[in-house]
């Protein structure tokens, strides 16, 4: 969460010195260097770190990654598709498009030739576990909010690296291309938070807790199904108004140049010291 915020934070106060630089505006190289020194770290740490829980998943949770890359069998090593036609519940035959061999291993175990156990193993073991019932998340949404996240976390580094490049070399004021591009980059760091959030959510079903409580299992007998509905109803109305009003507000403060020093307070101030 720290890392997905920061990267956030910096990708919108990087939009906006660029806004502004493309503008004229020269007091915002500053805020547009400091930036590009929060962006590439935290992007490069936020890749990291995704990484890594994909091997602690394999442990705990191995439904979940081998939905990910719609790995229905038993695989030793594993590749992993950069784009897939096809896929689902009734799919376990999609056509891949463009295998990275040993990826999947590298990012399911750490180990080149790692195994990464398949869907069908993977329901038969939770049947004999758990009982009769459907273990395996929603294969098409687990595949591809694993690669919207992954494709535009790449792709933030990427362009956090071209900007610190820029930086380097003294032209990020005055790259046009480099400054049109972040002013739109803003959707990014939300779109692959959300595909995030989609992976995890959606990769731990059909459990709210992995082996002791089912999602089925966690509707409260004293919520009817209406109160449901208006309670939702209003959440997702607050959390639009909400989203709104942040565009407005981002938007409008945005686009203010930086106030420009007080004249008067500079003139009239007193001397520190006086004889």
């Amino acid at each position: 969460m720290i890392l997905a915020s920061l990267v956030t934070g910096a990708m919108v106060m990087l939009a906006v010195s660029a806004w502004q630089l493309r503008r004229g505006r020269e007091s915002f190289k500053t805020p547009a260097l400091l930036s590009i020194v929060v962006l590439l770290p935290a992007s490069a740490l936020a890749l990291a770190v995704g990484s890594h829980l994909g091997v602690i998943e394999t442990t705990y949770q191995p439904m979940k990654i081998a939905a990910a890359e719609a790995q229905w069998e038993t695989c030793q090593p594993c590749s992993f598709s950069l784009f897939q036609i096809g896929g689902g519940a009734n799919d376990e035959d999609p056509t891949k498009i463009i295998e990275v061999p040993h990826l999947l291993s590298l990012l399911a175990t750490g180990t080149w030739d790692g195994e990464v156990v398949g869907l069908n193993e993977l329901q038969a073991q939770d049947v004999a576990e758990y009982g009769p019932g459907d273990y395996v998340p929603n294969v098409f949404i687990q595949y591809w909010s694993m690669r919207v996240m992954a494709y535009l976390g790449t792709l933030v580094f990427l362009f956090s690296a071209w900007g610190a490049w820029l930086a380097f070399r003294r032209k990020l004021p005055t790259s046009r291309v480099f400054l049109f591009l972040a002013t739109w980059a803003v959707p990014l760091p939300y779109l692959m938070n959300t595909a995030g959030w989609m992976l995890t959510e959606n990769g731990r079903q059909p459990w709210i807790v992995q082996g002791l409580m089912k999602t089925a299992d966690g509707v409260s007998a004293s919520v009817s199904a209406t109160e449901l509905i208006i309670s939702l109803s209003a959440f997702f109305l607050v959390y639009v108004v909400l989203i709104v009003l942040d565009v407005v507000l981002m938007l409008r403060y945005g686009r203010r140049d930086l106030a420009a020093p007080d004249e008067e307070v500079e003139r009239d101030r007193a001397p520190a010291l006086t004889y």
